[in-house]
């Protein structure tokens, strides 16, 4: 687990959890197309 905010080293990260007032208020998790194509 990695906590920054600076936007630029999250982008480099397959997930990024953003909260505000303690909430969570966006979940996005990359997935890499091979590994989707793998999955299929």
């Amino acid at each position: 687990m990695l906590i920054t905010h600076d936007r630029d080293i999250a982008a480099l990260l397959p997930r990024q959890v953003r909260m505000r007032d303690g909430r969570i208020v966006h979940d996005d998790a990359r997935v890499d197309d091979a590994r989707v194509e793998a999955a299929r």
